[in-house]
């Protein structure tokens, strides 16, 4: 995986942080209510240990082996659809499109790296080839999720977001320096349906336990 072309999501933060200016100032068109536990209990709403639980999952690599689910990020005005099947994994670093077909009984949490075969998709060639490898877990969701940067760019405890019963979206915001960013999320079931920095990142999941990935087919 040719990591050192890309910008990681982690970089292309800070770069984002001097020209989002869409994230700036106090977004309260989803305020309402309270935040916390003191929010009205349902499918659509959350505890402050089950938000600190699941932005734990979110962060973790282990995301790869453990999620299924599907999520569409978009970034810098571009959106790519990114799968998780508990191994497999269908994702984009920097808009390049790799399949990993990891071997989940090999994964070391300690290196956050694993056994298995890496597909990466050539554009000029329109093919695809495949790496058997160790993968690098770690490095694979700071570049393509990048969760805990973009937690970074949000209020730490659910205290902090505004619960609004009609939209069903958690709105909080965060001051960084002469800077306030804006965040937006909506759960169902203790899971996330959309989170937002407004103006920097955006992302849609679908498809919990659902979601499928077929591993590329190799050019003859």
């Amino acid at each position: 995986m040719k990591l050192n072309k890309f910008l990681p999501i982690t970089l292309l933060a800070g770069v984002l942080m001097l020209s989002a200016c869409g994230s700036k100032g106090n977004d309260n068109s989803g305020d309402s209510g309270s935040g916390g536990d003191s929010t009205p209990t349902g499918p659509y709403t959350i505890t402050e240990a089950e938000f600190a639980t699941l932005k734990a999952k979110m962060a973790s690599p282990k995301i790869f082996i453990e999620g299924n689910f599907t999520v569409d990020l978009t970034l810098s005005g571009s959106t790519f659809k990114n799968k998780f099947a508990n191994g497999k994994v269908d994702c984009y670093v920097q808009g390049e499109h790799y399949v990993l077909d990891i071997d989940v009984s090999t994964y070391d949490a300690t290196k956050q790296t694993a056994n298995g075969d890496m597909y990466e998709y050539d554009e000029d060639d329109e093919a695809w080839s495949k790496d058997a490898s160790i993968i690098d877990v770690g490095a694979f969701a700071s570049y393509s999720l990048g969760f805990e940067t973009v937690f970074a760019f949000s209020p730490s405890s659910l205290d902090s977001f505004t619960y609004n019963e009609d939209t069903r979206f958690y709105t909080g915001s965060k001051t960084m320096g002469d800077d306030t960013y804006v965040t937006k999320f909506m759960v169902k079931d203790g899971q996330f349906l959309s989170y937002e920095v407004v103006g920097m990142f955006g992302y849609e999941f679908s498809d919990y336990g659902t979601t499928t990935v077929i591993l590329p087919e190799l050019a003859a």
